[in-house]
């Protein structure tokens, strides 16, 4: 919207909230594990998740890829799968992913492009660590590379497939670390915060409201007298 309007200042913007998510015990995370939680549809580029995630199994052993979802490429991507000897598993529709999501390790986004991943802060509240192509809107409005996740360059599936056997190697004290920044990350996208957000927009925008008749009355008034000191 600022890019069609690039002249009005008075544009905000408030993300979509994040509901809380703390229902859980201890979940054991899997060590290794990369999950997708997305519609299985082109505009996601799954392939790419799945030929980064082989190509990086033959150097780094042990790597599992994870879909959470269905769509109309789930039988093309489950024969890819099978090139790298079925490397991926595909969990279908579920229904509560923030909470499935506390058991990886780490997340993967490949699309074409996005608005504001939903799913992208859903893991990173559960402190799956993202590792994403760094499109136009979205990842890096909230990944800080090597803080908190990582970006990689969009559609290039050698980068992703080398930071995936990476990260795959940090150490755990390191991925702990960034698991904490990744869920103070997505505490900014609670439901208070976001509540905030649209208060603090709302008196914004009552105070622009406000000076802005102020300012046709003082042009009103001016008119009014200047018209009735020049009048003939």
């Amino acid at each position: 919207a600022q890019q069609m309007f690039p002249h009005y200042s008075g544009l905000s913007y408030v993300p979509h909230a994040l509901p809380s998510n703390n229902n859980s015990g201890n979940i054991e995370r899997v060590a290794k594990s990369f999950v997708v939680a997305s519609r299985l549809e082109p505009i996601k580029r799954l392939d790419h998740a799945i030929l980064a995630i082989g190509e990086a199994n033959k150097r780094s052993d042990g790597l599992t890829l994870n879909f959470l979802g269905n769509g109309s490429l789930e039988s093309q991507l489950k024969k890819l799968s099978e090139s790298f000897d079925e490397i991926a598993t595909f969990h279908g529709h579920c229904s509560n992913v923030p909470e499935k999501l506390k058991e990886f390790s780490f997340y993967i986004l490949t699309s074409i492009s996005e608005g504001l991943p939903v799913a992208l802060l859903e893991a990173m509240q559960a402190g799956c660590l993202p590792i994403a192509y760094n499109i136009n809107f979205g990842p890096s409005d909230v990944i800080v590379h090597g803080v908190n996740g990582w970006l990689v360059e969009p559609g290039n599936i050698q980068k992703l497939s080398e930071m995936i056997e990476i990260v795959s190697q940090l150490p755990e004290e390191q991925l702990k670390q960034m698991r904490e920044n990744a869920k103070e990350t997505a505490e900014k996208y609670s439901v208070s915060r976001v509540l905030s957000d649209w208060n603090t927009c709302k008196l914004q925008a009552r105070k622009r409201k406000a000076e802005k008749l102020s300012l046709e009355a003082w042009k009103n008034a001016l008119k009014t007298e200047l018209e009735t000191k020049f009048s003939i």
